[in-house]
C-alpha cells in the first residue's frame, strides 16, 4: 500500500500498488486523481529531450499506414467489381459494404509506434518503453549489476520459410543469479560501453541446431 496527496483537497489516501500509472477517485472529495509512476516520470523527460539516456541499445519505429492503404484498395476494388456485377442481386449490397468499410480504412488515423530499450546508468537498469502517436502505452524496467565478471552473450538462428521467414537474436548479460534477456541492435558496442566482455556464438540454421549446452553460456 502506498500513500499519494489529493491535488485538490490535500488529503492522503492509500492505494493498492505504485508499479503501474493510473488513475484514481479522491474517497475525500471525488476528485480525479492521476498517480504516474517514478519510472514513467522518467521515461516522459527523455522522450520529451528533457534529459538524455546514457546508452540506445534500440529504437524502432513502424506505421500502419502503408497497411492501411493497401487493405482499403482491396476493399474498394473489390466493391466496384461487386457492383459491376449489378445482374446479380447479392452483390450490390456486398459492394456497398466493401466500398463503405475501404474508405472508412483508407480515411482513418494512422498508428505511428516507437519502441525505445535505453540504459539508464545512474538505476544500473535496462528500460523498454513504447509510445503510440506520441501516448505512453507501456513502460518496464529491470535491474542490472555490471561486475568485471559479467559478460554479453549473444546468437542468433534462422525461423521460418527460407524465403519467408526471419533471423531471431537473443542477447544475454550475465548475472551471478540468473542471466536477464534484452533487446539490442548493438551487443558489441553497449559491451564495451559498460566495459565488459562480448561473445558471439554463432548463426545457426534453425533453433533446433543450437546446441544442447548451450545454457553454459550463460553461467555465470
Amino acid at each position: 500500500m502506498v500513500d499519494i496527496r489529493c491535488g485538490n483537497c490535500k488529503e492522503t489516501f492509500e492505494i493498492e500498488s505504485a508499479d503501474y500509472s493510473t488513475d484514481y477517485d479522491c474517497p475525500h472529495c471525488g476528485r480525479n486523481v492521476k498517480f504516474t509512476t517514478e519510472l514513467d516520470r522518467w521515461v516522459k523527460k527523455i522522450y520529451s529531450g528533457e534529459i538524455n539516456y546514457d546508452f540506445l541499445l534500440q529504437k524502432k519505429v513502424t506505421n500502419n499506414r502503408l497497411v492501411s492503404v493497401i487493405m482499403s484498395s482491396t476493399f474498394i476494388l473489390f466493391g466496384s467489381f461487386s457492383l459491376l456485377a449489378w445482374m446479380f442481386i447479392i452483390t450490390i449490397p456486398i459492394g456497398i459494404w466493401c466500398i463503405k468499410v475501404g474508405l472508412e480504412e483508407l480515411f482513418s488515423k494512422s498508428i505511428k509506434v516507437e519502441t525505445f530499450c535505453v540504459f539508464d546508468k545512474s538505476n544500473s537498469r535496462i528500460v523498454l518503453f513504447v509510445h503510440e502517436n506520441g501516448e505512453l502505452v507501456e513502460s518496464s524496467e529491470t535491474k542490472i549489476k555490471v561486475e568485471p565478471r559479467c559478460k554479453i552473450v549473444s546468437y542468433s538462428w534462422w525461423s521460418g520459410g527460407h524465403d519467408t521467414g526471419s533471423a531471431v537474436t537473443k542477447v544475454f548479460i550475465t548475472q551471478k543469479d540468473n542471466p536477464i534477456n534484452f533487446i539490442t541492435n548493438c551487443p558489441g558496442e553497449f559491451a564495451k560501453y559498460l566495459g565488459i566482455d562480448f561473445v558471439f556464438k554463432g548463426y545457426y540454421d534453425n533453433k533446433e541446431a543450437i546446441p544442447e549446452n548451450s545454457h553454459e553460456w550463460l553461467e555465470w
